[in-house]
């Protein structure tokens, strides 16, 4: 993991985020949006490897963070973390997902488990 200062990665990162959270998205579930935002903010920040990602839910919010870096001048992990929730249009009634309160943070993920332990696939929950 390559080692930056905060302030680099969130220059890095700020125009994505900006773009992604503009949009509501219809056509994913929880752990595929969440799997998209990671892959598309490590994608800006030319991260290779693949991303694990971690998952809660507090204050009908689903909170994801994965990791982004290694901070430069305090040598600790970098963690990018996000909201998704549901959101209903009041104009149409449909239904999507939205993000947003994105940060960076060095904190431990003290009650965040890793999200394949913690959300089904929507095709396993079908059958």
């Amino acid at each position: 993991m390559k080692q930056l200062k905060i302030k680099t990665i969130k220059e890095k990162i700020i125009d994505k985020w900006s773009e992604l959270s503009k949009c509501s998205y219809v056509c994913y579930d929880v752990k595929e949006l969440a799997y998209k935002i990671a892959y598309d903010i490590a994608d800006v920040l030319d991260i290779k490897d693949d991303i694990t990602i971690y998952y809660c839910f507090s204050k009908d919010k689903h909170k994801i963070a994965f990791l982004v870096g290694k901070d430069y001048e305090s040598k600790k992990d970098v963690y990018f973390k996000f909201d998704i929730w549901w959101d209903t249009s009041w104009v149409t009634g449909d239904t999507a997902l939205l993000i947003g309160n994105a940060k960076l943070t060095t904190k431990e993920l003290k009650e965040y488990k890793y999200i394949e332990d913690c959300l089904e696939d929507d095709e396993e929950s079908e059958v």
